[in-house]
């Protein structure tokens, strides 16, 4: 059950990943199942690796606050990346 959960999670930050197009992304991760099981984050890792489009690096951070403090930060790169640049984030193509 674990490893499909894990496998599950790879596949849709595999597709964040790909979507965005950063050369470099960092992923905050928060939860016991993360930190705490004994292989949930080596199966993420590497099914995410093993998905993700090569050209892209990314690395999970361990975050031990809570959500509203991931989701302020978020905000501020946002509003940052938003006033250094006019690109967007990342483009949706349907």
């Amino acid at each position: 059950v674990t490893n499909r959960a894990a496998m599950l999670v790879a596949s849709g930050v595999s597709c964040l990943i790909d979507r965005m197009r950063l050369p470099q992304i960092s992923i905050a991760v928060d939860g016991g199942i993360y930190r705490l099981h004994p292989t949930f984050a080596t199966v993420l890792n590497k099914y995410t690796r093993l998905l993700a489009d090569p050209n892209y690096n990314f690395e999970f951070v361990i975050t031990q606050d809570s959500c509203g403090v991931g989701a302020a930060i978020m905000a501020g790169m946002a509003h940052a990346n938003k006033y250094k640049t006019d690109a967007k984030l990342f483009t949706m193509d349907y």
